[in-house]
């Protein structure tokens, strides 16, 4: 688990704006978050329920979704 806030770097936004480019239906702070995990060295997954991050291609981590009981 990564205990640290990450900084939006050149790196991250870029990133970011190339993962909305691809998905128009993802909004800017879930772009965030994915550019961070994927570009984040010690980042091997990201957690969500949010089913429409699965669909999101060109990440360096695997998205995990939680369900409800």
């Amino acid at each position: 688990m990564l205990d640290e806030v990450t900084p939006i770097d050149a790196a991250i936004a870029e990133k970011a704006s190339q993962l909305r480019g691809e998905s128009r239906s993802l909004r800017l702070p879930d772009a965030l978050v994915l550019a961070a995990a994927s570009e984040h060295p010690s980042v091997d997954r990201v957690i969500s329920a949010d089913r429409g991050w699965k669909r999101i291609g060109g990440l360096d981590c695997a998205v995990e979704l939680i369900t409800a009981g």
